[in-house]
């Protein structure tokens, strides 16, 4: 059946955090995302994937060896991910834009057969809507991926992986965001303190 959300819910445990697929009023937990002595894993319709994910602008989750150990990867197309506009998801045969429209707003656009190596360029301005996220209102601990049109019969795996990398997109910017302003501070503190003292 077609599935139009994925939402990611606060963890009760400080690092298992739920997944769950379909509308607000019939929900289904359907795996998990948790981080534990610097390992993430992705626990899936019983199964778990080792996930790769880092400042580089690829991601990988990689299942177990008793569903043929696929790789499900997202190429960013910044030096960063945190600074990729663009990042092609491929899952099996199905491939997915994720593309940062605003600081905040970020669409899913189908680009099945289109954007990867030896495949033609994907054109932004025609192509397909199939889904959308904003990274605001509590979006890092309350993740929620809509999708709509194609983009609602993608295949569950493909719909959970889409939102891994999602998440880990709020999550780079976060990061980023976090780090220019530690530096700013940085550099501001001492320039404050030489101007009440007097010397600038």
């Amino acid at each position: 059946m077609p599935n139009p959300d994925i939402r990611w819910t606060a963890p009760s445990d400080g690092h298992t955090f739920p997944i769950y697929a379909g509308a607000v009023a019939d929900m289904e937990r359907v795996g998990e995302f948790c981080v534990e002595r610097d390992t993430a894993t992705l626990r899936f319709a019983g199964d778990t994937w080792q996930l790769e994910a880092g400042k580089e602008p690829v991601m990988r989750a990689t299942t177990s060896p008793d569903t043929g150990s696929q790789v499900f990867t997202a190429l960013g197309d910044g030096a960063t991910f945190g600074k990729s506009k663009n990042v092609l998801c491929t899952v099996d045969r199905h491939q997915v834009l994720v593309h940062q429209e605003s600081r905040k707003e970020f669409i899913l656009l189908d680009a099945t057969g289109k954007g990867g190596p030896g495949q033609e360029q994907l054109d932004l301005a025609t192509a397909t809507k199939i889904g959308q996220f904003a990274s605001e209102s509590g979006g890092m601990k309350n993740m929620h991926v809509q999708f709509e049109g194609a983009g609602q019969s993608l295949p569950l795996d493909a719909q959970v992986f889409v939102s891994w990398v999602a998440r880990h997109a709020m999550e780079s910017r976060v990061i980023s965001s976090t780090w220019a302003l530690t530096i700013f501070l940085i550099v501001l503190i001492p320039l404050i303190v030489l101007y009440f003292l007097g010397v600038l």
